[in-house]
């Protein structure tokens, strides 16, 4: 495979087969979907394959059995593959801001189906042109149709906050979508694909055998990458990076899986690498950050403006697995939008209580998401933000803990005033992000049998005990430090213990003062 193409971006599987790309083997699952039902919808993150998948089988529908010559699925289904009718729609590489958009889209591709399967009316909405076509297609093929969308909801999550935009393009897909309730008998096969969950949605009036496989463990791992699937497939670019980066096989590994791995999305916790990020790393030679940086979803920025949820706290957050089943990701639901958008993932699953507990899949993820918190809240561009990481990481690697504090004194000072709450959370939110970016140990609310620490800061050398008061002074917060001996539970540890307390102004906005305490 040593001249095998990463398909970065490809969304074609017969381009990606026919050009000699690596092909992670997904097809025994796409022979599960094909043969065990007939109705689907697959929520997963952006940049995850969803795309390539309806390509796939847009390809096993038209019978095009050479393409998957070899393959698990030329394997499983001997004899003849008859072909189908697809009717493909892919609402991806627009954006929906204006009352024709959807309308656009839409229209292109009846007037493409008509061309083949037979003209009807023009002047007949969408929805009648579309039952149309489906009736129109089985009598010149004499068989049944495949419904194939993709992305089904990126024209309402563009508009989100637009109410009117919102209703309107909603509106419009509801009506064009109900058409298949009554095509039932015309209809072979019909997938969605998409980020928001369909209930939540509403465009799918009475159409209610639609199977949600997006937490369904049998295809967890249908898009995306495993751990042995990266092995078996991917051992040469491994190998290439490893020797690229000064590393070995095994160390590369382990810096794939931690910045790339980590997904879960089933109660099975298998765990899945974000294939973008995957093949990028791979093809470039280089471990970088490349998921997040392809843009952050539109409507995550409204909600996260608008949320109040402490930042803090979504690292680790319990949920139930109905909350994800059911969220709202077009409302004010920030977990299970965090969860869908693919910045929180299933970190454990209880399955007694039928719960899970969230957080951050992998290092790549945990920064992204940090950084646009970060910009949200500071008005801090990723340039400005990743040099001050940088002098904050040298101090603290340093043991200057009162330069790292004085150093964010000066980045608070900067603060556009109308961004600063006057509240607590607020500070400890912004300090949190900031200090999660350093890539050191960090965990907020830290709990000790009698209360919590407002964050602990770990390195090599030290462990560093905080705990934040507003307007309060830093002895009241070193008084609680003492009081509840939060530092007691690392006296065993073997690095340097240090007490941190600091004090925030709602006045001045900023940091009053602080006090700094170690054991030496």
């Amino acid at each position: 495979m040593a001249n095998h193409i990463y398909p970065i971006g490809v969304q074609s599987f017969s381009k990606l087969r026919n050009e000699n790309c690596y092909y992670v083997d997904k097809t025994a699952l796409v022979h599960e979907l094909v043969t065990t039902g007939y109705y689907y919808f697959l929520s997963r993150p952006r940049r995850f394959g969803k795309s390539l998948l309806i390509s796939t089988l847009h390809e096993y529908f038209i019978g095009n059995r050479a393409i998957f010559k070899g393959l698990a699925i030329d394997r499983l289904e001997p004899g003849e593959w008859p072909s189908h009718p697809v009717l493909h729609i892919d609402f991806n590489g627009q954006l929906y801001d204006s009352k024709t958009s959807v309308g656009e889209v839409l229209e292109s591709c009846l007037r493409e189906w008509e061309r083949e399967y037979g003209a009807s009316d023009v002047s007949m909405s969408y929805a009648l042109r579309f039952g149309a076509v489906i009736r129109n297609a089985v009598e010149k093929t004499g068989r049944q149709v495949v419904v194939l969308i993709d992305e089904y909801d990126k024209p309402i999550l563009d508009v989100l906050g637009d109410r009117e935009l919102e209703e309107n393009n909603r509106e419009v897909l509801r009506s064009f979508y109900s058409v298949m309730k009554s095509q039932d008998a015309n209809l072979r096969f019909v997938m969605l694909t998409g980020v928001g969950k369909l209930p939540q949605m509403n465009v799918f009036s009475g159409l209610n055998n639609i199977e949600d496989i997006s937490m369904n463990p049998i295809y967890s791992t249908i898009c995306g990458v495993t751990e042995p699937e990266l092995r078996e497939y991917f051992g040469k670019g491994v190998a290439d990076l490893a020797e690229a980066n000064g590393l070995t096989v095994a160390e590369t590994y382990e810096a794939l899986k931690s910045n790339y791995d980590g997904y879960h999305f089933a109660g099975d916790m298998r765990d899945v690498y974000n294939p973008y990020s995957l093949l990028t790393a791979l093809k470039n030679r280089m471990i970088t950050d490349s998921w997040y940086r392809t843009g952050t979803p539109t409507h995550l920025i409204k909600m996260l403006k608008r949320t109040d949820v402490p930042i803090k706290n979504l690292d680790g957050s319990p949920c139930t697995f109905t909350r994800l089943t059911e969220g709202n990701v077009t409302g004010d639901d920030i977990i299970a939008t965090l969860y869908y958008t693919g910045y929180l993932t299933i970190k454990q699953y209880n399955r007694a209580m039928n719960s899970v507990i969230l957080g951050y899949p992998n290092g790549e993820v945990r920064r992204g998401f940090l950084d646009n918190v970060l910009a949200l809240s500071t008005n801090v561009n990723a340039g400005e933000s990743s040099t001050l990481v940088l002098e904050l990481a040298m101090t603290v690697q340093s043991g200057d803990i009162a330069g790292y504090l004085e150093k964010l004194r000066s980045f608070f000072a900067d603060f556009p005033y109308e961004l600063i709450k006057r509240n607590e959370a607020h500070y400890q939110d912004v300090i949190y992000c900031i200090t999660k970016l350093l890539g050191f140990y960090v965990q907020a609310e830290y709990r000790t049998s009698s209360g919590r620490a407002d964050m602990i800061l770990g390195t090599k050398e030290a462990v560093y005990v905080f705990e934040f008061k507003l307007d309060a002074g830093a002895d009241a917060a070193m008084s609680q430090i003492d009081a509840k001996e939060y530092a007691l539970p690392f006296a065993a540890d073997g690095r340097r213990v240090v007490k941190v307390a600091v004090s925030f102004s709602s006045e001045t906005r900023n940091i009053a003062d602080w006090k700094v305490v170690s054991d030496e």
